[in-house]
């Protein structure tokens, strides 16, 4: 049987973060100083440093096709992104926007957001064919009246 200390440290919430880092020379040293920079929340894992393609990154909007570092860190203690990255730019000594850090619920929805298509003018709204009549018979009474219809139309034996 376990000692209760056992079942203490294995229900302790571990807080994990995805960092990503654009134009980040120090590669080799960098799960280092991440460790010393983030020792106060003690640092339970760093995750190896893996270099992203380079091209224009959602995350780093001003920069350009630029190089990009992603790692993983597990931290003990509860802290907030901006807190983390604060910590991160002034240990690496670069600018706080070239440093983007989220929790791990956070990147795994991030990749599944939507963007946001425009059109050549800038506006979604003004293209022409949502102006067509057509659209009216997709949405609104007419098309609730088309699907009672073809509910009425249905055997009573496949009900």
């Amino acid at each position: 049987m376990k000692p209760f200390s056992d079942y203490v440290m294995q229900m302790r919430p571990r807080y994990e973060f995805v960092v990503r880092l654009a134009e980040c020379d120090d590669a080799g040293d960098l799960r280092e100083l991440i460790t010393q920079s983030l020792a106060m929340y003690v640092v339970e894992n760093v995750g190896t440093a893996k270099r992203l393609p380079i091209q224009e990154h959602k995350d780093f909007v001003g920069l350009g096709p630029c190089q990009v570092h992603m790692l993983e860190v597990t931290l003990r203690y509860p802290t907030i992104t901006e807190q983390v990255r604060r910590n991160l730019a002034q240990t690496l000594g670069v600018s706080a926007s070239r440093v983007c850090v989220r929790t791990r619920l956070e990147e795994d929805q991030h990749d599944f957001q939507p963007s946001v298509k425009t059109a050549s003018d800038g506006s979604v709204l003004n293209r022409p064919e949502l102006d067509a009549e057509s659209g009216q018979q997709l949405v609104g009474q007419p098309r609730i009246d088309s699907m009672l219809k073809e509910l009425g139309k249905i055997p009573k034996n496949m009900k």
